[in-house]
Formats: structure tokens, sequence, C-alpha cells
């Protein structure tokens, strides 16, 4: 049970996020050397200074944003002349709008969303349903479209569950009223992005394209991606591996389950398919006709039937999800090929017909839930991992992980003692196994520069695990582990503003303009009077969740123990009734000259996450051999 299960709705409409740009970039991480003066700036000819966006807000919202179609639970589409649902908005905030952020400077293609409301209204204001997405990062960015500069060529997903609030009146909509039946509690939402503008000029300036689908979620499932048939895809030779990811055949990864129910293969395409322009629809002239294969052990293929796509605002009504076969159900046969051979798409053009994509290692995979984790010292954190052939659970299989260690950190430097792990796990009956991660203090060790600029002070370390099933390739460049843990922070004591504070509060205060700014706000967090006026008001916020739209830093990337001494200096107040503000020290931390002003070098794109990619190809990572036994 899952979004592409037939019980589903699918939406489109625009998307909104404007993230503050200044954290882009490690070297604007060290407070003596930060010059508001050119870093607040937006992107000039004198280079990057706070790159295209330093006043953003880290907001996410769903704009004019509509369901588009529906289907019932037999697979039938839902009318519009008889059914409510498809004439509702779906809308993602009542006052606080989510936040989407990245989860450090070292690692800016998993940037996730946080605190998403996520509600269905009619045009009287009604509300139908409501629900909260769980935290999510985007996976799978590639080089969608072919105009316009920095990321408003990339695509990229969001697969997560929405936890239900609230059901409204749903007499009006048979179909809400049989997923309320099916899947009360708890829903599953997949959405994609593109076309982003990141011109400035622009009327749809922070604005993209949205097309995703909601339906039935099963807690046996994983939340953010479908444990079903998994086609991989290569890079052509010298891209940029993120997002300028542009795949041999022209289709991206995807993913499809055979639902024997109902002797249909179901598809979802929705990132994976080319369009031009830009937010356009989908490119045919790229892939021609489609067709759904299964490939024998000897290389022959059976061709099952063709993959119906395309035309029109096919995209947007379908969400890229298509059945196969269209007309038909699949033969008995059939349902067999697809149970035991490797399942793969055929694309016929001009030049002929060929194989674009096919599920990869005999059809075994194996993924996990969630990649992504925020962790302090003396943490332990579980991650699930799924392992599946042909679609079914696969037992007894080994899983082996090892750190890769990015080139522009110097080896000796890594601190890999930050983090433990074992070096494999195998699954169980299920396919299902668990990686015990424990963090323990890494010690403020990312070197990029030496001599007279040792260190940035970007808080803790991140580290990419890479995974893989022992003896078989990993297929999809994405299927890798980001965990960031943070340093053990001790402060002064009793804490005081000059002591401990300031420099926590500065960098905060640099990395994030709009909070002075911003008439609204108008808080300067490297002002202690100005803190010490809105003290109670921080202290609420930083008290919040990290879930909680209105938490903060809205960065997330405070640790435990700084958040604990901020909270214990915002409440032990002295006899002015302001934080303790302590003696300023006699001379600097250290004294640095001659630094370069960005850590990354200017370009011609704007797009932060192009530009990430732009190091990532530049500063290749190792891999680990997944084809040991150990």
């Amino acid at each position: 049970m899952s979004y592409l299960n037939t019980l589903r709705f699918h939406f489109a409409g625009d998307f909104f996020s404007n993230p503050s740009t200044v954290n882009n970039d490690p070297a604007h991480y060290e407070n003596a050397l930060f010059d508001r003066s050119t870093l607040w700036k937006r992107q000039d000819a004198t280079g990057m200074n706070g790159w295209w966006n330093p006043e953003g807000a880290h907001a996410f919202r769903f704009q004019n944003v509509k369901t588009t179609a529906a289907f019932h639970t037999d697979g039938t589409p839902v009318q519009p002349a008889s059914d409510a649902v498809l004439s509702l908005n779906v809308e993602s905030r009542i006052r606080n709008s989510a936040k989407m952020v990245d989860l450090d400077p070292d690692q800016q293609l998993v940037s996730m969303i946080f605190g998403l409301r996520i509600s269905l209204t009619n045009d009287d204001g009604d509300e139908l349903l409501a629900g909260i997405m769980d935290p999510a990062p985007f996976t799978e960015i590639w080089q969608r479209g072919n105009t316009g500069a920095g990321d408003e060529r990339a695509s990229a997903a969001y697969q997560s569950t929405v936890n239900v609030t609230s059901w409204g009146d749903l007499s009006s909509s048979l179909f809400l009223q049989q997923l309320k039946a099916a899947s009360s509690d708890v829903l599953s939402i997949k959405f994609n992005v593109d076309g982003y503008v990141m011109s400035f000029d622009s009327p749809r300036f922070a604005t993209g394209r949205v097309v995703g689908s909601i339906g039935t979620a099963s807690a046996a499932e994983p939340k953010h991606f479908i444990a079903g048939r998994h086609f991989e895809t290569a890079a052509r030779p010298n891209d940029i591996i993120f997002p300028g990811f542009r795949p041999v055949n022209g289709i991206n990864y995807c993913v499809g389950i055979h639902d024997i129910t109902r002797n249909k293969f179901r598809l979802d395409l929705g990132n994976a398919l080319p369009v031009t322009p830009s937010k356009g629809p989908i490119n045919t002239a790229i892939l021609g006709q489609l067709f759904l294969g299964c490939k024998m052990a000897d290389g022959t293929v059976k061709e099952i039937d063709e993959i119906p796509y395309a035309g029109g605002n096919w995209y947007e009504t379908s969400a890229g999800i298509v059945e196969v076969p269209a007309n038909r159900t699949l033969t008995a046969n059939e349902n067999s090929l697809i149970n035991s051979s490797v399942v793969c798409i055929l694309s016929q053009t001009a030049e002929g017909k060929k194989i674009i994509t096919e599920e990869a290692n005999g059809s075994a995979y194996v993924r996990a839930d969630m990649f992504v984790a925020r962790m302090n010292p003396g943490d332990a954190t579980e991650i699930k991992f799924f392992a599946t052939q042909f679609g079914k659970p696969l037992p007894k299989a080994r899983i082996s992980f090892a750190f890769s260690i990015p080139r522009h950190i110097v080896v000796a430097d890594f601190p890999s003692g930050g983090l433990n792990f074992p070096s494999s796990i195998q699954t169980d009956a299920a396919g299902l196994a668990t990686l015990r991660l424990q963090a323990i203090d890494p010690g403020n060790a990312r070197i990029y520069y030496t001599e007279t600029f040792p260190r940035e002070h970007i808080d803790g370390q991140v580290y990419r695990i890479n995974y893989g099933l022992i003896g078989r390739r990993t297929p999809n460049i994405s299927d890798f582990l980001s965990v960031l843990v943070w340093n053990t922070f001790t402060p002064d004591n009793p804490i005081t503003w000059h002591g401990s504070m300031k420099d926590v509060m500065t960098q905060f205060g640099d990395m994030y303009p709009i909070m002075a700014n911003d008439q609204n706000i108008s808080l300067d967090l490297a002002d202690y009077e100005q803190i010490s006026q809105q003290r109670l008001k921080i202290l609420h916020v930083v008290k919040l969740t990290v879930e909680d739209p209105m938490y903060m830093p809205v960065t997330r990337d405070l640790s435990r123990t700084r958040q604990e001494a901020l909270i214990k200096w915002l409440e032990n107040v002295g006899a002015d009734g302001k934080p303790l503000l302590g003696t300023p020290p006699v001379v600097p931390h250290y004294i640095a000259t001659n630094i370069p002003l960005t850590h990354f070098s200017p370009a011609s794109d704007p797009g932060s996450k192009t530009i990430f990619g732009e190091k990532m190809q530049k500063n290749s990572v190792n891999k680990i051999n997944l084809e040991s036994n150990d």
C-alpha cells in the first residue's frame, strides 16, 4: 500500500522555496573574516558574495496546486462530475510555511523539508483532509530540462508519509471515503519538483513546478521509497554527477510494482522522463515509443506491451504513473515472466529499438529507508534497510558499509572515529536489516586550508557511507547515507555572552540575514542587546521540536550541547534581567590574513546545487569494494 497503488490521487501546481544561500559556502563560517557588507549581497560581477539569494527565509510551500486525477480501489478513474475530489486545492500551510534546509555546506544534495502541512480544501475553504508530512530529503536529482540556468534544468523527488490530523465532511467524495477507510491515520506521498527559477528579476523567482501523488500507506513498507522493481541508469562521460547528471539513454532512475491482484505492472516515471523546455511537457523526441519487457538469462527480450505516456498535460494529470498493459490484463505467462525475470524498458525511435533501462544485479536491490541523519556525540541511530529480488523480500542478504572520504579533505584529518558502525549486516526472513550508527565527538577537524587558516569553524563532521549488497553493484548513485555528527560544546561556567555565546550566535546571525533585515523580525543574532530584548521569544522557538516549522535556528544545525547551553544562558539572567554578558576577551581567538573570500570558485551558473555538483565532480570520492565477503 503506497502512493503507487490504485487508490490514489494526483496533484500539480507550483512550489515556492527561498533558502538563504549565505551558508552554502564553508569559508563563510569563520566569524573573524565574515564581511556583511559584501557577503549579504547577491551574486554580482565581483563574485558569488552571498550567492543568489542571501536574504531567503528557507520557506517551502505549495502555490496554486490542484488535484488533477484520482483512482478508485478497483483502478477505475474518478469522474469529475460525480466526485468533489477533482475540484480541490492542495495546500501546505495555514500560518507558517514549512522549511527546506541542507544537511551541511559539505552535503547540499539531500535538502530536507520540515513541517510541511498538507490539506485538501474546497473553494469555500472547507478542509476535507489535513496532515503533517514526516521530514524527508530529496533524492535522484538530475538534469531533466534543457533550458534556463542553474537549477532550473534540474529535477528531484521527495517521498514520505503524511500523518493525518483530521478528516472533514467527505459526503461529496466517494473517493475520499474509500481513502479514509483504507488508510485513516497515515498516507503515502511522493512529489517531483522541477523548473525552479533562480533569476531575481523573474516574476517566478524562487518558484518551480510540483507534481505528485497521495495514496494509502502501510507500516510494513518503507516510508521514503518503494520496495518494488528498481531501474538503473548511467551518466554520460564527463558529466557532473549531481545535478548535471544526464542519463545516457535519456531516462532517469525509476521504480515499478507488479500488481498481481489486478494483473498489471505499474510504473512511476514522474522523475524519470526528460522535458522540453524546462518545466515543459515530456520530450517524446528523445525517447520515442516506450515498451515494457522482460530480459531473459540469455539476453533475449520478451516484450509485454507499450507504455502509454506523454501528450498534452499527461504529466500533470498522471504524475508520471502509468499501468501496463493499458487496455488489457497481464496473461498468466506474462505474470510468470515478470516474477522471475529482469524487467526492462525499451525505446523505439527511427534508429531502432533498444533497452534504455533495466533492473541491475539480477533484479536484486537494497536501499536505506531514511538516508540522512543528524547526530550528537553519544547518540545511537538505527536505519532500516529493505532488500528485494524480483520485488519480493530477499532474506539472508549481506549488506556492506564503508566510509567514502571526499578528496578535498586530508585523509589524516578526517575523524572517522566520530561514527561507528558494523562493516556488514544481514537481512532477516522478511528482507529487513537494521544498521546501528553510534556517534562519538569527532572534534572540529574540517581542514581545507593550511598555515594561516588552519580550519573553518563549522560544527561537526559530515560523513558519507556507501553501502550495497556484497558481491553486487550499487546501481543508483543516490543510494548512500549522509550523516552529520556534531561536536561536543563545552561553554564557560557560568555561561556568558563573551565567554561562549557570542561566537555561536554571531555565526547564525551572519548566515541568516533576513533575521536582522526583515522589519517583522528585526533580530540581529550577533547583537547582545537585541537578543536580551527578545529573550523569551528566542527561548520559545529554540525549545520547539526540530520538526516544527517555527523551530530556531531554521537551518536545523544547532547541536544539542549548544542548544542546552543557549537555553541555560537565556534562562539564567542577571540583576539587570539580561543574560550574563561576561568580560570581552583581551585578544581574538586567532588572527588570519590573506584568506580566500570564498571556498568555492565563482561560476557563471548561479545554481547552488549545480555549483555543489561541480565541487563533487572535481573532488571525486573513494568508493568501497563491495566484492569482498567480510
